[in-house]
């Protein structure tokens, strides 16, 4: 699969950018950018292996991103490294690394534009103008509009440049189509993950969706996703307006609400992300700052694996606060797991050969 080039290139004039949500209070070139106080956490791994001597199995070095908040779901930004715990597969991990860190970070902005947001489509353009505003000179975006399987482009490559992004954001528009936002998603964190892989630092890999979160039609499964973020060092955040799903369920069925709803809860919680569900989309400013604090402040935490075993299985990551530092209204939002290295990870992926064309930008 690869991603298609827009062949219908229909562009709002870009000034609507300001003038799309300004009329909903949302007001784009006042996006402030993060800061230590305000930032919040996110949970991510990365999985190093370390050399050590050939009759001794190498130790896996685990880096986890974490956010923690309070009950207004702000971030909390005092926090020591005598206050965390984290267990994998319920056993203790010493922690061997610790540190608040601002990062330089490399995104995708993801943009449902399928017919059922057509009301919202200003807003959720307009939102996504004010997140690169916001961008630091070291930070990278990519653009990507998808409505179907066979209908997902990259509007805007990589760039540090917020001109072409903005110029790739008044390239949307509305279209019909079965909605596949798993298989937006999956290409996007392909697509992030490969990115500056081989660099090293601390540079962060996000994917930023913007969508009501119906999910129609697409090739790709969950649970092929999901194992696809354990194996990527991809944390998912996502903005979803439900104000066009219908809540009501079926005799033998969930509601689209509810099904939305579910979808962008699993993708969030096992990457460490945040979804947001504004009620208005005048809310859309707050969640797109939360978000953007979220992507360059967090907190890191390193530990070497007591199980040195490589059998490309599942181990489960637990992050918690101690007892001092614990808060019934705080929240730990960590990575929940990832594969070892190994010959196979236990879920299988289905073959691209089958899977809808893509083209390469």
């Amino acid at each position: 699969m690869k991603f298609y080039q827009p062949r219908n290139f229909r562009p709002l004039l870009l000034f609507v950018l300001v003038s799309l949500v300004c009329g909903g209070g949302v007001v784009p070139a006042q996006v402030s950018t993060p800061s230590p106080q305000s930032a919040p956490l996110t949970v991510q791994t990365t999985v190093q292996t370390t050399v050590q001597s050939p009759a001794q199995p190498a130790a896996q070095a685990v880096r986890l991103n974490v956010i923690v908040t309070d009950k207004s779901e702000r971030f909390v930004a005092d926090l020591r490294q005598e206050d965390f715990r984290v267990e994998e597969d319920g056993v203790p991990q010493p922690i061997t690394h610790f540190a608040r860190e601002m990062s330089p970070v490399s995104y995708a902005i993801v943009v449902d534009n399928s017919g059922s947001l057509r009301s919202l489509m200003n807003y959720i353009i307009g939102s996504a103008g004010l997140l690169i505003q916001a961008n630091r000179p070291s930070d990278e975006t990519m653009l990507v509009r998808f409505v179907d399987s066979d209908n997902i482009n990259v509007m805007q490559e990589f760039t540090d440049n917020q001109t072409a992004l903005m110029q790739g954001l008044s390239g949307m528009y509305v279209e019909g189509g079965q909605t596949a936002v798993i298989d937006a998603v999956y290409l996007a964190v392909e697509r992030v993950a490969e990115r500056r892989a081989g660099e090293s630092g601390l540079r962060r890999r996000a994917v930023v969706l913007l969508s009501d979160g119906e999910d129609r039609s697409s090739f790709y499964k969950l649970k092929e996703l999901q194992a696809l973020l354990r194996k990527s060092d991809v944390q998912v955040f996502a903005i979803s307006l439900l104000q066009n799903l219908d809540k009501d369920p079926g005799y033998i069925r969930k509601s689209p609400r509810e099904k939305a709803i579910n979808l962008l809860d699993s993708l969030t919680q096992e990457t460490g992300g945040r979804v947001f569900y504004p009620k208005k989309p005048s809310g859309l400013m707050e969640a797109i700052t939360e978000i953007s604090n979220y992507l360059r402040t967090q907190y890191v935490i390193g530990y070497q694996s007591a199980n040195a075993s490589r059998d490309g299985k599942l181990r489960k990551v637990q992050v918690k606060l101690n007892e001092a530092a614990s808060d019934a209204k705080r929240t730990v939002h960590a990575r929940s797991g990832y594969f070892t290295p190994g010959t196979k990870a236990e879920e299988k992926t289905r073959s691209k050969e089958k899977a809808p064309g893509r083209k390469s930008p």
